[in-house]
């Protein structure tokens, strides 16, 4: 983008964009001249780089040149680096000729894109996709910039499924999930670790750990095969069983486990696990709800393997934590989950605990925070602000969906971009120093699946389950098009919808040998290729439609 000379034998480059990888020089200088390379996601008033937030990482590469001025070109081999900004000093006579920089990743195959009318949602959902490129390496990172670049199982708990809407992760996912088991290999109890391969953080892992159970499941569910769930079924029992026994007194996951991470700092507990525990939530609320998840998914896959022992056995369990949760959390007086905020209210909902006569008021008390109290802000952590926006689904409110997103003031993804973000922070504050604030975090980008499942409403995970895809698309006021694609097993299945001349338009395209269940509005005359239909719902063979409403 620019090029800054800070000293007479520096040059600091400016890629534009915050990405993963390296870059390459072309050199001539004498035997033994140096050049050194330093990397960073800020820089200094100065121009000089700004390395706070790396901590122990060096990000520093350093040439040797061969001599005799011939053209010399390097690039590592051996390393990547997260970075915005490169400064590079020449020394002993040695001259720089070009610098270019490379996004490097793991190869994996572009499966499904998005788009709408509003430009803000598009540089979002295309920020979160270049944010979860520059994270797979190997393993998907948290970050690829500091001392860590680790698998966080928290972060993937909520992030795995965003990813398998916009690339294909079959082969990927397979690895790291070896990877998981072979952590888990690691104790006899069943347990895993924070991180996978295991390298860092408690064992038990302290964050939220459901991915292990829930990848396997959604990998039958996106790719239509079971072999991932069938190698690793046992391992995902003897992890939840695991869990069943952390349960207290009050049947809830005990208080040794951290909930919800990384909320707005306004929503925080300051001056403890890096200021990034929820203050507005009750961790066990989180930890309980995840065990009712595990438990809801274990019952599912047994059932899908033929172990119907297991398949009652996790049923079971899985009403008694609901019980627990209610008991504890559910205020029946005022019509909430306490404390009543965003993400107490919103995760009993998406789970689908909350008593039939509670869910009006507990929406209520939900809508009101979110819209009255912090005007369409949110305050949720990682976990729980991916799920607000797939419960805003459910509750048909998906108009307040876009408002939230379309906010450009602290904290939002348009205060990301109005500060100069390229990619997807760690925290929602702009802060460059030695505190836990990685510029390049996909977590918080994992709500993104609600632009697929909502907006242009492909919903191709159920297939697998009820043999039809389904398209159920909302045609929000506030948004004048929206549209998406994503490439099954069978082939393509498309969805995208515009507003023309008072009527709306919509476009469907099913995979081969499969079928969808087209759900329309009420009392919505339609038609389909012409020919006039009726109804809320309609089912599409393979093949091309345009449905006019």
């Amino acid at each position: 983008k620019c090029i800054n000379r800070p000293g007479e034998r520096t040059l600091t480059y400016d890629m534009g964009q915050n990405i993963a990888g390296w870059v390459q020089i072309r050199v001539r200088g004498p035997k033994g001249g140096k050049v050194t390379l330093k990397f960073a996601e800020h820089k200094y008033d100065d121009h000089t780089v700004n390395q706070q937030n790396l901590r122990n990482a060096k990000a520093t590469d350093t040439y040797i040149c061969k001599g005799d001025y011939v053209t010399e070109i390097y690039k590592p081999r051996f390393t990547y680096h997260g970075f915005r900004y490169v400064e590079v000093t020449v020394e002993d006579n040695v001259r720089l000729e070009n610098l270019v920089g490379y996004r490097v990743n793991n190869t994996v195959e572009r499966a499904g894109h998005f788009s709408c009318s509003s430009e803000l949602l598009n540089k979002i959902y295309n920020t979160v996709v270049d944010t979860e490129l520059n994270n797979l390496h190997s393993v998907p990172t948290d970050c690829p910039q500091r001392d860590e670049r680790l698998a966080w199982i928290n972060d993937m708990t909520v992030r795995f499924e965003e990813a398998m809407f916009n690339f294909d992760m079959k082969l990927f996912y397979e690895k790291w999930l070896r990877d998981i088991e072979d952590a888990q290999s690691l104790r006899e109890d069943g347990s895993i670790g924070d991180t996978a391969p295991y390298f860092y953080g408690g064992f038990p892992a302290c964050h939220i750990s459901s991915v292990y159970t829930l990848l396997p499941w959604y990998m039958f569910l996106f790719y239509q095969d079971i072999t991932p769930l069938a190698d690793h079924y046992d391992g995902m029992k003897r992890y939840t069983q695991f869990k069943l026994t952390q349960l207290d007194e009050k049947g809830l996951v005990n208080g040794n486990y951290a909930g919800d991470w990384a909320p707005p700092m306004s929503e925080s507990i300051f001056g403890y696990w890096g200021d990034a525990l929820c203050a507005n939530i009750h961790a066990q609320l989180i930890t309980t709800g995840y065990l009712y998840l595990d438990c809801i998914t274990m019952a599912k896959a047994a059932a899908q393997l033929n172990h119907a022992e297991d398949a009652a056995y996790f049923s079971a369990k899985a009403e008694s934590v609901k019980d627990s949760i209610n008991s504890a959390f559910l205020d029946r007086e005022h019509g909430c989950y306490t404390p009543s905020s965003q993400g107490s209210n919103l995760f009993p909902l998406f789970l689908g605990i909350v008593p039939e006569e509670e869910k009006p008021r507990v929406a209520k008390a939900l809508l009101d925070d979110l819209i009255l109290e912090n005007d369409y802000h949110i305050t949720t952590g990682n976990q729980t602000t991916k799920l607000l926006f797939e419960t805003l689904s459910l509750l048909g409110q998906n108009e307040v969906a876009v408002k939230v997103l379309e906010k450009e003031d602290y904290p939002s993804f348009g205060y990301m971009f109005k500060c100069g973000a390229t990619s997807i922070w760690e925290r929602w504050e702009n802060t460059t120093g030695i505190a836990m604030n990685s510029h390049n975090h996909p977590m918080h980008g994992a709500f993104s699946v609600w632009y697929f499942k909502a907006l242009a409403g492909i919903r191709p995970c159920d297939e697998a389950v009820t043999g039809y895809i389904t398209i159920k698309p909302d045609f929000v006021e506030n948004l004048e098009s929206a549209g998406a694609d994503y490439r099954t097993a069978k082939g393509v299945v498309a969805c995208s919808w515009k507003r023309s001349e008072g009527h709306i338009q919509l476009s469907v395209t099913v995979p081969w040998n499969s079928k969808a269940k087209l759900i329309l509005p009420e009392n919505a005359g339609f038609t389909v290729n012409g020919k006039a239909a009726f109804g809320t719902e309609q089912i599409l063979s393979s093949g091309s439609y345009t449905v006019v409403l």
